[in-house]
């Protein structure tokens, strides 16, 4: 398993961050959106939302990246996480109101599958413990496949659905939830999860 640092994103990360996020929706969402959507995204719009986050973040809210050590041994961010208050005031089917959120967790394709995940997450769960959110919960697309198994061997539990559109696609989103962020936080710590 590649060793690597969890940092809180700083000044400086924001192109990094961008192309980040730009490669892991090429990757991940290939095949649920269009393909000329996804050729379109641009790393440099991103770049000004994620100066923005990092300027200004709302109350609660966290962003922390993944670095690697590069060829050149150098720190490579390779993944990132986001989270903090629950936006929509969302009550889910078991009933219970959730009170914190993973807003986004992406890797870039070569480094999934490696544990940085589970480090991410421990990291947002770990975030949202120590601003006082009990439970948490997350929105993934219904046809992410591979994401939703992560989240399910972390112990999620599928909680609802609703419409979403992303460019003109119409699509679901399904929620998965922690009742106790502690679950969250032990589960993305264990190394077999």
């Amino acid at each position: 398993m590649p060793e690597a640092v969890i940092r809180p994103a700083a000044t400086g990360d924001e192109e990094a961050l961008a192309l980040v996020h730009v490669r892991s929706w090429q990757t991940a969402y290939r095949g649920i959106l269009p393909d000329s959507f996804l050729d379109e995204l641009s790393v440099a719009a991103r770049v000004d939302r994620w100066r923005e986050r990092i300027a200004a973040p709302g109350e609660g809210e966290f962003s922390f990246v993944a670095e690697v050590t590069g060829a050149d041994r150098a720190p490579v961010i390779v993944g990132f996480t986001g989270g903090g208050p629950e936006r929509e005031g969302f009550v889910g089917s078991d009933g219970a109101r959730y009170d914190g959120e993973v807003y986004a967790i992406y890797l870039l394709p070569e480094w999934r599958a490696q544990g940085i995940g589970h480090e991410l997450m421990a990291a947002s769960a770990q975030a949202l413990i120590d601003a006082a959110f009990a439970s948490v919960v997350l929105w993934v697309l219904k046809d992410n496949a591979p994401a939703r198994s992560f989240y399910e061997a972390l112990g999620g539990i599928l909680l609802g659905e609703k419409p979403i559109t992303i460019g003109q696609t119409p699509l679901r989103e399904v929620a998965y939830g922690w009742p106790d962020a502690w679950e969250l936080l032990r589960a993305a710590r264990r190394v077999d999860a």
